[in-house]
């Protein structure tokens, strides 16, 4: 079909050929527009969902996973405090650092639902991470309680406390490894749209190298025939 048009194009009179030339530039040109369009439309998309989901997702569930860790070491020091120490307005100060940083936490893993689209694997890690965290909260609370009163009690409470905060680190880290693979596939997308556009611009401007060099031929095919012509033209002024 290439060959059949490059030959008629070739066979064509001189005034088509001029005229097709700056008509299919412009129809290049602005295939070429169209493309870049293309490209930036796909990769404003794919950057808007990361900027605007994918990362402020991951960065939820990094701040849950911080405060739940932060609440467990005030848990620790708490007790400590209760066992070592006769300032119970310090342990009193320190029982709700522990339970604000867990509320947080809570607050964040809510927040999810609310603030973004939710697909089905994260719905099931954060309502997993979310009844773990229920249940460390539940047992924190236990050694809080317990450590106003009986210090040394306190201590045997935590170990059921540590098993829960096992628990609730693993499921938070399972929902941070499913925001770690949507990075991932948001960056691929971002990555493929740029080079779906790449390879059109490419093929659009060998194309448009193609029918310059074709044209370029044509003008040269016809060049012995005017040639002919301007000769003859010498002869009748020389008679």
């Amino acid at each position: 079909m290439l060959s059949f048009l490059t030959n008629r194009f070739r066979d064509a009179r001189v005034s088509v050929k001029v005229f097709v030339a700056p008509v299919s530039i412009t129809l290049f040109m602005i295939a070429m527009a169209a493309v870049a369009q293309f490209g930036a439309n796909q990769q404003s998309k794919a950057l808007s969902q990361f900027a605007n989901e994918t990362m402020p997702k991951s960065m939820a569930v990094v701040v849950a996973s911080d405060l739940t860790v932060l609440a467990h070491v005030n848990l620790y020091r708490t007790v400590n405090w209760a066992t070592n120490s006769q300032d119970s307005k310090k342990v009193e100060e320190s029982s709700k650092r522990t339970l604000e940083a867990l509320r947080q936490a809570k607050e964040e893993l809510d927040a999810m639902g609310r603030r973004w689209a939710l697909s089905d694997e994260d719905m099931i890690q954060r309502d997993a991470a979310a009844a773990a965290l229920d249940q460390y909260i539940e047992a924190a609370k236990g050694v809080l309680e317990m450590a106003s009163t009986d210090a040394a009690t306190a201590f045997i409470f935590v170990l059921s406390a540590d098993e829960a905060f096992d628990a609730v680190k693993a499921r938070l880290d399972a929902l941070r490894g499913v925001q770690a693979r949507q990075t991932v596939q948001t960056s691929t997308a971002t990555f493929r749209s740029e080079e779906q556009a790449r390879f059109l611009f490419l093929t659009l401007f060998g194309a448009a190298g193609a029918c310059r060099h074709d044209h370029r031929d044509g003008r040269s095919h016809d060049e012995p025939a005017h040639q002919r012509h301007d000769a003859g033209d010498d002869r009748a002024r020389w008679w």
